[in-house]
């Protein structure tokens, strides 16, 4: 039986001055030992075009994790490139479009987790550290498809 998990964010939440990967306070899904799992984050956010933001998942010890950006982005060093990695815990950068100005980006990957219940979980930060306001904004959302 299939089932669909929709987590939505209800406030925005910033960063300022941080390149330290933190926690999202609210987009996160709790996984079973032995579940597998398809995922979409959709993530409205903000950032200046000095500090960009990058994003990672983390998942459980023995997890296995494949996610990347649905689309063509400009990473932080503002190559034109599709993103993609298999590590829980490693960032991708974007480059942010200025302060106040909202964009949006997709987020999208499978787990298989392990022996190991525990979250997967999006973190993010600016990807260079400035005195400016990085945001995730209210109504990003993660969905989990459990199969």
């Amino acid at each position: 039986l299939t089932r669909i998990e929709f987590i939505r964010k209800t406030a925005n939440e910033t960063v300022n001055n941080s390149t330290t990967l933190q926690n999202d306070d609210t987009l996160l899904a709790a996984l079973a030992v032995s579940e597998v799992v398809a995922f979409q984050c959709s993530v409205h956010f903000d950032s200046s075009t000095v500090a960009d933001i990058q994003f990672a998942f983390t998942v459980p010890a023995a997890a296995t994790i494949r996610w990347g950006m649905a689309g063509d982005y400009r990473n932080a060093a503002g190559s034109s490139t599709a993103l993609a990695t298999d590590t829980s815990g490693t960032a991708l950068s974007v480059v942010g479009s200025g302060a106040g100005t909202l964009t949006h980006l997709m987020l999208v990957g499978t787990v298989v987790n392990g022996a190991n219940a525990g979250n997967l979980q999006l973190q993010w930060a600016q990807n260079t550290a400035e005195v400016s306001d990085t945001i995730v904004r209210a109504n990003s959302w993660l969905s989990v498809l459990r199969v």
